[in-house]
């Protein structure tokens, strides 16, 4: 997974250190002046687009002399035009100030560095989306959901060598649903049992889904889904065995679409 990190001569030490902090997670990151290269190019936001078009990702270190500078406000315009082609997620912004966040960047997800940059930098590396990771979404404390979970759901999907992550409850002091936001964030695939109707449930879908995360939706038989969801190809199951049968069958067709692709 490669990441760009664009940044002001302000946060130059900042933007060094985060490139080590990536490697570090066996994630490629990776800055380079754009403006000198450039040079002499007929179309320079066709120029910015190319050179972007070669990352996964682009972490923006925004702040007030980023924001004033003309050249990275082109960069900023090229990766949004990244992420219309490309129809999902490429921008991952970083207030490093106090300095309002370009409206276009807004609603992203950010990270406020600002607010406590020493324990920050785990927060920007889990925003980068893992090529292996698969997010788990279902109710939590139903006995035949966690039984589902644990002897069929995470079992299958790593089989196929693919992290299964489930929050079962936070593992620190911030709340639940930022844990959960950036796990989604994070993962290209998003599994979201709909059994049991939680609001919570809903959201998450309906968030990954406003990413363009690849969503395998599944209910148990007999199961209600709300009226907007009912209307996507979903895992109808009975028994852990038609459940397993069905997840190998999804699993098999996703990784196949991504080696022809």
């Amino acid at each position: 997974m490669s990441v760009f990190v664009s940044y002001s001569p302000n946060s130059t030490e900042l933007g060094k250190r985060l490139e080590r902090e990536l490697c570090a997670r066996n994630l490629e990151g990776m800055s380079y002046n754009l403006q000198s290269r450039a040079g002499g190019q007929p179309n320079t936001t066709e120029f910015l687009r190319r050179e972007l078009n070669k990352f996964d990702w682009a972490i923006v270190l925004w702040e007030k002399q980023y924001a004033e500078d003309t050249w990275l406000q082109e960069e900023v315009f090229a990766m949004q035009m990244v992420e219309q082609q490309r129809k999902k997620g490429f921008i991952i912004p970083v207030c490093v100030d106090e300095f309002p966040l370009h409206a276009k960047l807004r609603n992203k997800n950010e990270v406020l560095y600002f607010e406590n940059p020493t324990d920050r930098f785990e927060e920007i590396v889990a925003r980068v989306p893992r090529a292996d990771q698969v997010f788990v979404v279902m109710a939590i404390g139903d006995p035949e959901l966690d039984s589902a979970f644990h002897t069929v759901v995470q079992p299958t999907i790593e089989s196929f060598g693919l992290r299964v992550v489930r929050v079962d409850q936070p593992h620190d002091s911030e709340p639940i649903t930022n844990e959960i936001l950036r796990y989604i964030d994070s993962s290209p695939i998003v599994y979201c049992d709909l059994t049991n109707e939680r609001p919570n449930v809903y959201f998450e879908t309906g968030y990954a889904l406003a990413l363009n995360r690849n969503i395998i939706l599944a209910r148990r038989e007999g199961a209600k889904v709300h009226f907007d969801l009912d209307q996507r190809k979903a895992i109808i199951y009975d028994t852990p065995l038609d459940l397993r049968e069905k997840l190998i069958d999804r699993f098999e067709a996703i990784l196949s679409a991504k080696q022809a692709n």
